[in-house]
């Protein structure tokens, strides 16, 4: 991989496992590269080969609108793949050009420790517990303040066992720090976490070169506790625009969504 750009990297790993066009291949005919070719995703993009070469090669940083969403399509992405497109390209409009305030800080700190009912701990960029209440302390141990979180799942014995789909938790949760990375990249504290993790892991480095991407919002965890027993709890994050790179992250138990209802419909 020659960039040394975030989006050079980005557009070389998607296009490396982006679908080829089935209508161009002979049949008993092999690929010698595997996804698309540089020509193939300039065309679908509507741009020209050079152009986008420029781009993945990290000697052009500021394509267009359209062509952002030219490269979305034609790269195929889905929509957290998307968004890190755009945050790759609109550096100004991300919120990673501030940190948080003390007001925000405490704001989210009071809200977590003492407002929340339902277990709840403060993370920031990095992925260290903040602050958090009774539920989280049962959930996560009575040490969890103070404790990052990613380190812990791929450092930590015990992780493999608490989460019951392990790969998942683990590609989630280098995607979160992922998309860290670019939304606050004058944090040191994201630094030097990817750093740990890239010399002291080589499940997080197989990971982490597979390029994943996610922007923690809300779903689904299954764990196992060694005194609850098997969990299966939905998360929400929640943020606050004067706490940049803070998330309240609330465990509820999870509710399978309602089956849609036949009253008034028509046979």
């Amino acid at each position: 991989m020659a960039s040394v750009t975030p989006l050079g990297e980005f557009l070389w790993s998607r296009r490396r496992t982006a679908r080829p066009p089935a209508d161009h291949a002979s049949p008993g005919t092999r690929r010698r590269v595997p996804g698309l070719r540089r020509e193939e995703v300039a065309a679908r993009a509507g741009v020209s080969v050079d152009y986008y070469v420029r781009l993945e090669q990290g000697r052009e940083a500021n394509p267009s609108a359209r062509v952002v969403a030219g490269l979305s399509e034609a790269l195929g992405l889905d929509g957290e793949e998307a968004a890190y497109l755009w945050l790759l390209t609109s550096p100004k409009a991300t919120p990673g050009g501030s940190h948080p305030s003390a007001s925000g800080v405490r704001g989210l700190t009071e809200l977590v420790e003492h407002q929340l009912t339902d277990p709840a701990i403060l993370l920031d960029a990095s992925g260290t517990v903040r602050a958090g209440n009774g539920g989280a302390r049962l959930l996560y141990g009575a040490d969890v303040v103070g404790k990052n979180v990613l380190l812990d799942v791929f450092l930590s014995d015990e992780s493999r066992f608490f989460y019951l789909d392990w790969e998942e938790a683990a590609r989630c949760s280098v995607g979160v720090l992922r998309t860290a990375t670019v939304l606050f990249p004058e944090q040191r504290e994201v630094r030097d976490i990817v750093a740990d993790l890239a010399a002291r892991s080589p499940e997080f480095r197989d990971i982490w070169n597979q390029y994943p991407v996610l922007r923690k919002s809300s779903g689904r965890k299954l764990l196992h506790h060694g005194e609850l027993g098997r969990l299966d709890l939905a998360y929400e994050a929640l943020e606050s625009s004067a706490a940049p790179g803070l998330q309240a992250v609330v465990y509820r138990p999870w509710t399978p969504p309602a089956a849609p209802s036949s009253e008034g419909t028509l046979l």
